[in-house]
């Protein structure tokens, strides 16, 4: 999972829907595991990011 979020953070622009969901999910898994301080940082950089432009566009 981890290296399916490192290819989306290459391939879509930040903030684009697709990067935050993964971001959104692999913190999800990890505060699951109980990895709740890693799960914050993920969720942090979810919350950081600036929407997409297609969403600022709609």
């Amino acid at each position: 999972m981890k290296r399916a979020l490192s290819i989306k953070e290459r391939t879509y622009d930040p903030g684009h829907p697709s990067l935050v969901t993964g971001l959104k999910n692999y913190a999800s898994v990890l505060r699951s595991l109980g990895r709740a301080d890693e799960a914050g940082e993920f969720e942090a950089r979810a919350a950081s990011l600036p929407p997409s432009r297609s969403e600022s566009a709609a």
